[in-house]
């Protein structure tokens, strides 16, 4: 038989994948509990500029890490500085203590982490939480921030699998991601880097998460420079700010699901963001750590149900 021969899919292949068949992860919300973030496959967070990507990107990553203590992530940015990066983390983590603890500013945490002068015992202990998650001979966070083309990009996915078997790597920002393609355009230069993208998704049945920035509003909201990201992402979720009386509440984001492939869109959800702090958190709890998250064995039930705006 020719090597080039369709070989349809078999139930021994069937009963072997699911075997192995690994949980969907969760944003970390008790209120986003119905969204799953799927092994495989390509979930999208995009925002207007300045809406607050990059950070509710490092909140998903301080609950994933949190959520799974035994398992590795990989966050590779484009947009900012590593020391920056970890530095967010840290003012995020800290944060979480209540605002008694938080750092009044990024200026001020920046120096308050640098000198570790005059702070409390429990604020010293999240800021080494943090540091903790790169340590040592097996890190819990790969954080990467070499500007690789979307040829090199897919390498490094797939080299940093290879060597600490990841659980999910999260991207900030996909249009910032240079193409290996010679003189591409916009649009050939996205599909270059989606494609490279999901193509470690699907190989290593990892999770991929990437920022992406937007046009339009509305119905005519679309991811910049074409449409590959969200057609090829499993999940898109969008964050805008809220309007109350025609004014915007800054200190709100509306969490809009603007697709959805195991599940319905459904109606939106809210969470409440501290712009000093970089952190999201639930309304109904604006002040503190964060302390419901639902096993992820229950994740599979209720993240198939079929709704009116199944995708």
């Amino acid at each position: 038989m020719s090597s080039s021969t369709p070989q349809p899919y078999t139930l021994k292949e069937y009963q072997k994948d699911l075997k192995s068949l690994r949980a969907p992860l969760s944003f970390g919300y008790s209120n986003m509990q119905r969204l799953r973030i799927y092994p495989g496959s390509l979930t999208v967070v995009t925002a207007p500029t300045g809406g607050g990507k990059t950070a509710f990107l490092l909140n998903v990553l301080l609950n994933l890490l949190r959520d799974h203590p035994e398992e590795t992530f990989a966050f590779w940015t484009y947009e900012e500085p590593a020391h920056l990066i970890m530095a967010k983390l840290q003012t995020i983590a800290v944060s979480r203590l209540g605002s008694t603890y938080a750092f009044t500013d990024f200026n001020r945490a920046l120096g308050q982490i640098r000198s570790r002068r005059g702070l409390p015992k429990a604020v010293r202990e999240r800021l080494e939480m943090v540091e903790s998650y790169v340590q040592g001979k097996k890190p819990r966070l790969l954080l990467l921030h070499q500007h690789f083309d979307s040829e090199k990009l897919r390498d490094g996915i797939d080299q940093l699998h290879e060597k600490h078997k990841l659980s999910g790597v999260l991207l900030d920002y996909v249009q910032q991601v240079p193409s290996s393609l010679s003189q591409s355009s916009g649009y050939l230069g996205i599909k270059a880097v989606v494609n490279a993208l999901r193509a470690a998704a699907t190989s290593h049945d990892l999770p991929i998460i990437v920022a992406a920035q937007v046009a339009g509003e509305d119905d005519t909201l679309r991811t910049r420079e074409g449409r590959d990201i969200e057609m090829d992402a499993s999940l898109w979720v969008h964050l805008e700010t809220p309007l109350e009386a025609g004014q915007p509440l800054h200190d709100r984001r509306l969490v809009k699901v603007l697709k959805h492939r195991y599940g319905p869109t459904a109606s939106p959800e809210q969470l409440h963001f501290d712009g000093k702090a970089f952190a999201f958190r639930e309304l109904n709890q604006p002040d503190g750590e964060i302390l419901l998250t639902l096993p992820s064995e229950l994740y599979l039930d209720e993240s198939m149900r079929v709704g009116n705006e199944h995708e």
